[in-house]
């Protein structure tokens, strides 16, 4: 070449471009995926303390607490609500209401009632089954097992989890 006229043919052209548009198009898709991927864990990770948190209250006040029954006070379903009167002698019922666990403490109204978890956690399912709670020496040594199956709820429906849970809780005192 004379004059020292350099360049690219375009040819050259589109193939780096054709390249450098691919190389572009798999880094947002691997920034995405990774984004949701975090999404995703911090989705799990919330549902995880709510949960956590929720089962270990609920526990420690029924190990320690006496006079289990199923009753229908709030959730009006037999086996999704527990009554049982604490260690502090106040009465404590545990229900489901929506995609709620509720905690209503010493009180017959359920419009007083607490949620227990976050919004973005919603309970799918709450069941409760006693054994061993009529009182006497010889019945067993009375206890609740409890199952619950959550939902995590975020901004898109592909990025939930759903976990499930199932406890014994043992009360800690005999019953006389």
């Amino acid at each position: 070449m004379i004059g020292g006229n350099r360049g690219f043919t375009l040819l050259e052209m589109i193939i780096s471009i054709g390249i450098f548009s691919t190389i572009v198009i798999a880094s947002i898709g691997i920034t995405i995926g990774i984004s949701n991927a975090q999404i995703k864990a911090s989705s799990v990770q919330a549902a995880q303390d709510n949960i956590r948190f929720s089962v270990e209250l609920m526990t420690k006040e029924m190990r320690t607490g006496s006079q289990y029954e199923l009753s229908h006070l709030c959730a009006g379903t037999s086996g999704e609500e527990i009554r049982f009167v604490a260690s502090s002698g106040t009465s404590r019922v545990y229900y489901r209401s929506g995609a709620s666990l509720m905690r209503l403490v010493d009180s017959t109204n359920c419009s007083t009632a607490k949620p227990l978890m976050s919004e973005e956690v919603g309970v799918e399912s709450l069941r409760f089954r006693i054994g061993g709670a009529t009182p006497g020496a010889t019945d067993g040594q009375p206890w609740v097992m409890v199952s619950l199956s959550i939902r995590s709820r975020g901004s898109k429906p592909v990025l939930d989890s759903q976990m499930d849970l199932q406890t014994m809780v043992v009360q800690r005192f005999r019953d006389q």
